[in-house]
C-alpha cells in the first residue's frame, strides 16, 4: 500500500504480515478524498479503528489540519505510529507546516464517554469542522454504528463517514433513519463491496 496524493504523495505504508486485517482499498481511499477535498484544509481527522493509518493519512496528505488516529492493537498500532512518523516527517522535509497528530489507544467499544477522548483531542486542535471516519470490523459494523449513533453528539460542522459492506449498507442505513432519526443520511456511494454513507447530526 502506499499514499496516493498529495505531499506524501507515493510514500510506502508498513502493514503487518499475515495480520487479519482488511485495510481500505486505494479505490475507497481515493473516492473518499475527492470528495471531502473541499473541506479537509479546514478540518480534523478522526480515524476510527484506525490499522495502519492510511486512511487518516491520506486526509493529511491532501491538507488537513491534523488527525487523530484510535486503535487498540498494541502491533497495529506501532505500524500506525511508524507511518504517521514517516509522513510528518515528510511534510518537514519540504518545509511545510506539520500538521497536529495524536495516536489514541482505545477500545471503541468500551468507551462509554457522553464525549469520548478522541472527540476532545480532535476538538482541542482547534479546526473548523471535524470529520470522522469509521471503518470497523465488518462483523461488527451494525453494533458499532448504531453504539456510536446513540451515545454521543457530534458537531454540527461535521460530517460521519462510515465504510460498510456491500451485504449490510442497506439495513444498516434503514435502521439508522428509523432508530436515530437525528442522524441524517446525506449520501451513499458504491465502490465493489464497500460503501460510504455520509451522515449529518442534527439535534
Amino acid at each position: 500500500m502506499h499514499i496516493i496524493s498529495g505531499s506524501c504523495r507515493g510514500m510506502k505504508l508498513v502493514s503487518p504480515k499475515g495480520a487479519p486485517t482488511r485495510p481500505t482499498s486505494a479505490r475507497v481511499r481515493e473516492a473518499l478524498i475527492q470528495i471531502l477535498e473541499s473541506e479537509l484544509e479546514s478540518s480534523v481527522f478522526i480515524d476510527l479503528f484506525a490499522g495502519t493509518g492510511a486512511v487518516g493519512i491520506e486526509a493529511l496528505s491532501r491538507g488537513a489540519m491534523g488527525a487523530v488516529f484510535v486503535e487498540k492493537q498494541d502491533t497495529m498500532r506501532r505500524i500506525l505510529q511508524t507511518n504517521l512518523n514517516n509522513a510528518l516527517a515528510r511534510f518537514s522535509a519540504q518545509d511545510l507546516p506539520v500538521p497536529v497528530c495524536k495516536v489514541v489507544n482505545l477500545d471503541v467499544h468500551a468507551d462509554r464517554a457522553a464525549i469520548p477522548r478522541w472527540l476532545k483531542m480532535a476538538q482541542a486542535i482547534g479546526a473548523e469542522n471535524t470529520l470522522l471516519f469509521v471503518d470497523p470490523p465488518y462483523a461488527q459494523a451494525r453494533e458499532v454504528v448504531e453504539k456510536l449513533c446513540e451515545r454521543f453528539s457530534f458537531p454540527a460542522s461535521g460530517t460521519l463517514i462510515l465504510e460498510l459492506p456491500k451485504e449490510e449498507a442497506k439495513a444498516i442505513v434503514e435502521s439508522i433513519e428509523e432508530k436515530f432519526p437525528r442522524w441524517v443520511v446525506e449520501k451513499v456511494r458504491e465502490y465493489g463491496q464497500a460503501h460510504l454513507v455520509f451522515l449529518k447530526d442534527t439535534p
